[in-house]
């Protein structure tokens, strides 16, 4: 083997080293993702709470996935100990599902808990609120109210204490932070008044969420406004720092502000004069900002009216337009009817000369209707004379569709029999009469049992019934088989319910389906 092909089969094993240890890192994270998932949805769930064994064990070993990434074990093992934690996660949420809806009111208050914190801090409080739910749970099972009750309300308050230090956690804990930074390095020194001021805004705020821990919008303006006051002191111990380093006095810093005031003096036509203090020069510098907001008050308003008045004139201008567009478009309309009438009265006169073709045909039809209608008046005829041969107690007829159905209600077979009684031939008789009516009929014979017994056998039985009458009007009554046909539809049809003697009795029966095929003419 060559040098060249040893190094190429080299460098492609360590690619495909890489490229598995790439996939397997990216098959890590995406676990480790997924049981984090899981984690979030059974702490939500209160898996803790309701099954705490496997949560617990599960918690335990995403801990052990989390140290051995940590230590650099291998990917199979962290990945199996990340699976079998997502399948105990699984397990506990499921049963907490089936659990939590008994207890609704605690469920409320732990959830708008875990809204606050968003994953972010959870007190020991907490913990101890968990602990009391779990407390009454095991009382719940144990059908002991009295314990229920009080391990609720401790759990219930447990929880409002954690939702409290929550809700100062996430609001305060920034300022108070920043307050003891600033006072380790000694900001109270350089700026007390200032320092102050941020802490009792701070204060202002934790009593605020102390009376109404849902009033944040007031409690985190009063933070936002302790921490300004605390990068405004910062600035001031900075800047009081660096006049001792330039050995600068403190006229250098009344010079200075009364530097920034003459700037904005003089961008409105002032002159800032300091011999009376700065108070004098801020009073004139607001009543000419006051003036000059006047005098732009008045030319925005006749701006407006300018602008009203523009506005007013397009708007007329557009009226004057549409009008114009209106009466050329009326114009066009007018043009159009007329060239229409015109067309309208040639279409006319060829209309006339088509309606009486038309007419023609008209008659020629009614003449053929006239016939139909006779033919249609007979056929009906024939039907009705079906329902007059037959007694209410030999059999029920009646219309389906275009179908006549008579019911056999008087004929009975034997018990699990097929085998026709001759008290009934005389019944027959009548049905070949029926079916002898309709010269181009066909007729279906349909068997039907009662669900008494196997599925299977009821439809051999109801075809071998059906068939035993169709083979007797052929035999004896000289039927022809072409028009005739069988089905078996054992207890699949069924009139009445079957739980009684009498519905049972009523779904055992033959109904002969007879399609007259009326010609039309």
């Amino acid at each position: 083997m060559s040098k060249i092909n040893l190094l190429m089969q080299t460098v492609f094993l360590i690619l495909l080293l890489m490229t598995n240890i790439i996939i397997a890192q990216e098959n890590l994270e995406q676990a480790l993702q997924n049981v984090k998932n899981y984690y979030t949805q059974a702490l939500e769930a209160a898996a803790g709470v309701f099954s705490p064994s496997d949560f617990e064990k599960a918690h335990d070993l995403f801990n052990d996935a989390e140290e051995a990434i940590r230590d650099k074990e291998k990917p199979e093992k962290i990945l199996e100990k990340i699976n079998s934690a997502i399948e105990l996660f699984k397990s506990s949420i499921e049963i907490a599902k089936t659990q939590s809806s008994k207890f609704t009111n605690l469920m409320a208050i732990r959830k708008n808990v875990l809204s606050i914190n968003k994953g972010e801090f959870l007190p020991e409080q907490f913990y101890d609120a968990e602990e009391e739910f779990t407390n009454a749970v095991e009382e719940f099972n144990d059908k002991d109210t009295e314990g229920f009750s009080k391990y609720s309300i401790l759990a219930e308050k447990l929880y409002k204490d954690a939702e409290l230090l929550i809700i100062k956690h996430k609001y305060l804990q920034q300022v108070k932070s920043n307050i003891s930074v600033a006072d380790d390095n000694n900001l109270e020194k350089y700026a007390p008044i200032t320092f102050k001021k941020s802490k009792q805004l701070a204060l202002d705020a934790e009593n605020i969420i102390n009376s109404n821990r849902y009033d944040t919008s007031n409690a985190k303006s009063k933070v936002m406004l302790a921490l300004y006051e605390l990068n405004h002191g910062q600035y001031l111990k900075d800047y009081f720092i660096k006049m001792d380093l330039e050995d600068k006095t403190l006229e250098d810093l009344v010079l200075f502000w009364e530097e920034s005031i003459s700037n904005i003096a003089k961008e409105v036509n002032l002159t800032a004069e300091f011999n009376n203090g700065p108070g004098n020069v801020s009073s004139l510098i607001i009543k000419k900002i006051i003036e000059n907001k006047a005098k732009l008050t008045e030319v925005n308003d006749t701006n407006k009216q300018l602008n009203n008045s523009l506005t007013e004139s397009k708007k007329q201008i557009a009226e004057h337009k549409q009008q114009n567009d209106k009466l050329n478009l009326q114009i066009q309309e007018l043009s159009s009817q007329l060239t229409e009438v015109k067309s309208n009265y040639e279409l006319l006169i060829k209309n006339y000369q088509e309606a009486q073709s038309k007419l023609s045909l008209i008659e020629g039809e009614n003449i053929q209707f006239k016939a139909q209608s006779e033919e249609m008046q007979k056929n009906q005829k024939l039907v009705e004379s079906i329902f007059t041969m037959f007694l209410p107690s030999e059999a029920e007829v009646f219309k389906s569709g275009d179908n006549v159905v008579v019911r056999l209600v008087n004929l009975i077979f034997a018990p699990s029999k097929s085998t026709l009684d001759p008290q009934y031939f005389s019944l027959l008789m009548k049905v070949q009469k029926a079916i002898q009516t309709f010269p181009n009929c066909t007729a279906v014979i349909e068997g039907h049992t009662d669900s008494q017994g196997d599925y299977q056998r009821n439809l051999e039985l109801s075809q071998a019934r059906a068939t035993s009458i169709y083979q007797y009007l052929i035999t004896s009554m000289g039927a022809d088989a072409y028009k005739l046909s069988v089905i078996g539809l054992g207890s699949s049809k069924p009139l009445a319910n079957n739980n009684t003697e009498e519905g049972k009795a009523k779904n055992r029966r033959i109904e002969i389906v007879i399609n007259p095929h009326f010609e039309v003419k």
